[in-house]
C-alpha cells in the first residue's frame, strides 16, 4: 500500500474487497504497475480507513494462513 496525496493505494483484490464490506468506496482502479496483469485499488486516505486498512490486511493474512 501506497500513500499519496489524500489516496492510499491497495494492490490486494482481497484486501479491497474487505474494505468494500465495510463501506469504503473505490475511488478509481488503475493497473498495477509492477505486474499490469492485475489492479489496484484507490481509496480516500483516512484515519478511519487506515484502521480498517490494518484490519482487513490482518485478515486477509489470517485466511490465507488457515488455506
Amino acid at each position: 500500500m501506497t500513500n499519496t496525496t489524500n489516496e492510499t493505494i491497495v494492490y490486494s483484490r482481497a484486501v479491497a474487497y474487505q474494505l468494500r464490506l465495510q463501506g469504503f468506496k473505490i475511488i478509481r482502479v488503475g493497473v498495477n504497475p509492477s505486474c499490469p496483469q492485475y489492479d489496484c485499488y484507490y481509496f480516500n486516505n483516512t484515519p478511519d480507513f487506515q484502521q480498517a486498512l490494518q484490519a482487513a490486511v490482518e485478515l486477509v493474512r489470517e485466511a490465507k494462513q488457515n488455506d
